[in-house]
């Protein structure tokens, strides 16, 4: 992990997601570019310092990247972190686009962002075109944090991966060996079994062991096959049992784990994402 990428509306969910992610590139020793996008004459980014919006309209691009550094320099300060940061400020009209592009050009590992929850008032638009998080997971190549509200950074001591025991499923995504064999953490890899078929499930979770053995060697590594009717419901429940600092889904087709948890509402109806920070993985993009 050696780049992450971090971007802001200035809203208190997104500061807590760069105050995590600092807090985490800190952890990894990891280089973080931080991005906010604007657009001249919009209500986007509502909390943006009013002196970074005069600046931003007349069009004073290097006082603009001063006052965004400087925000930068003070988001360091709440995470009580030293880590390498560039500011950079992106005109465009599309938010969701110009993160992706912009993630990348600079070749990011990840993408760190805040994500609102399911709100009854926005319930229809956002069924419609989503958040600006949601938008970057469905366009995206590069693979994304969602961070809930109100999420601590700690340590990286237990990831939970979902899995359904496809065929393409019978690796563990790179990013994540990556990740635990620097942090050192346990690994779990939970499937939520929908039909009950224990012979079958037993036969595959021996089998994923003996195919994960090369890959995970010197990981803590250990498989779950839970019985529960609704995978979103059946993971809700591993996470309140057992815990879990990050929660990570591989998107490679529609029935996939993360096809049926977001098929309809995305992540916004996940008890558990009130808690646990998201981490998707893209396989086939």
């Amino acid at each position: 992990m050696r780049k992450i990428l971090l971007t802001t509306d200035f809203s208190h969910l997104a500061t807590q997601a760069c105050v995590y992610g600092l807090q985490m590139a800190n952890a990894l020793g990891a280089k973080v570019h931080l991005l906010h996008v604007f657009r001249k004459g919009g209500n986007y980014a509502t909390a943006r310092p009013q002196e970074l919006t005069h600046a931003l309209e007349k069009g004073e691009e290097e006082a603009s990247l001063e006052l965004f550094q400087a925000y930068a320099e003070g988001l360091l300060q709440q995470a009580g972190v030293q880590v390498p940061i560039d500011a950079i400020l992106e005109k465009g009209k599309n938010v969701s686009e110009k993160i992706t592009e912009f993630a990348d050009f600079i070749e990011t590992d990840m993408i760190v962002m805040g994500m609102q929850g399911y709100s009854k008032q926005f319930a229809k638009l956002n069924r419609i075109i989503g958040n600006t998080t949601t938008q970057v997971i469905n366009q995206s190549k590069r693979s994304v944090l969602a961070m809930p509200k109100d999420a601590r950074f700690q340590s990286i001591s237990h990831l939970i991966y979902a899995t359904n025991f496809e065929e393409k499923d019978q690796r563990i995504p790179g990013e994540i060996v990556e990740l635990m064999k620097k942090t050192g953490g346990r690994l779990s890899c939970v499937h939520i079994r929908q039909h009950e078929d224990a012979w079958i499930t037993e036969v595959q979770l021996k089998l994923l062991a003996e195919i994960y053995a090369l890959e995970t060697e010197n990981i803590d590594i250990h498989f779950y096959s839970i019985p529960h009717k609704h995978v979103r419901e059946g993971l809700n429940k591993f996470v309140s049992q057992y815990g879990g600092d990050i929660l990570a889904l591989l998107t490679h087709a529609r029935l996939s784990v993360f096809g049926q948890l977001f098929d309809l509402n995305l992540s916004r109806e996940m008890s558990f994402h009130s808690k646990v920070p998201l981490w998707v993985l893209h396989q086939d993009r």
